[in-house]
Formats: C-alpha cells, structure tokens, sequence
C-alpha cells in the first residue's frame, strides 16, 4: 500500500518496516513487525519473537485471510517468477485526477504500464473491473506493476501528471 494511505493500527519504522499492533480476543496486545527485507517478526508479550522469512509469512497471510491456501514451495515459485512483479493498491483521494473518469479514458496501462486488476468500492470487489466504469471517490485500485511503474501510476491517477 502506498505510503501516504495509512494502514490503521501501523506505525512506520524508518529504516526497518512497518509495525502493526493488535489486540487478542483475550486483551492480550500482540506486535506484528513487517521488515523491509521481507522478513515478518511476531512479537510476543513474554519478549518471544517468532521469525518467519517472507516465503512462510506470505503463505501465513494467506492462510490467515481464508482467501487461500498456498504452500511455501508454491509462494518460493512463485516469487522468483513474480520477482519484478508489484501488486499493490492505492485509495482515491475525492479530488483525485482520476475520480469520475473511466480506466479505458485514462489509459491507464499505455500511459503508466500499469494493469488494475480489481477495485474494491466499498465492500464490494470488482474483479475483474469494467474498464468502461467511472471511478469513484473512495475506490480502492488494486493493481499490478514493475516496482519502478507503481510511483508514476499513483502519482498519474491522484494528480494527473
């Protein structure tokens, strides 16, 4: 997710990641730290800290969503034939250059080389999107990209340039 959307309960790390804090249904408070070299460190009230490399932490929220179950062999395939691959998503802002406007009039993919794969409005997820559809304020864009494409692409669909 991009940097200037907050995900609630996250603090920033500078130079380490993202923390995530929550609560047990017991009240028992829990950390969840996401590295920058992929690495996910569950924190626990007795100063235990479990480890997961990122193949196990994405096979761990993958299974934890109840989306999907995906084994660590499958995640390290899939990593390495995915490596130069981003999927990520960005909230639109209500004056954001691309609200009321459609993917197809934008461009989207020959202006930024971007694919939007889904856009959850509300809870309600389009998958895969109209590309005729006009984006709305609040609409979250799910979509895939090379690392270097992702910047440019937010950047184009908040403010146009």
């Amino acid at each position: 997710m991009s940097d200037d959307i907050p995900i609630p309960g996250t603090t920033r790390l500078p130079g380490v990641g993202l923390r995530l804090e929550l609560t047990d249904i017991d009240g028992t408070a829990l950390q969840v730290v996401r590295r920058n070299d992929g690495v996910a460190e569950l924190h626990l009230p007795d100063n235990h800290v479990i480890r997961l490399d990122e193949d196990a932490s994405h096979t761990l929220a993958a299974f934890m969503s109840g989306r999907y179950l995906m084994p660590p062999e499958l995640t390290t395939r899939l990593s390495d034939a995915l490596s130069c691959l981003r999927f990520d998503w960005c909230r639109l802002a209500p004056d954001a250059f691309a609200v009321g406007k459609s993917i197809e009039g934008l461009e989207i993919r020959a202006r930024t080389g971007v694919t939007i794969v889904a856009i959850l409005r509300g809870s309600i997820p389009m998958v895969p999107p109209d590309p005729t559809m006009s984006l709305a304020a609040g609409d979250e864009l799910v979509y895939a990209s090379p690392e270097h494409l992702a910047e440019g692409f937010e950047r184009y669909v908040n403010e146009g340039t």
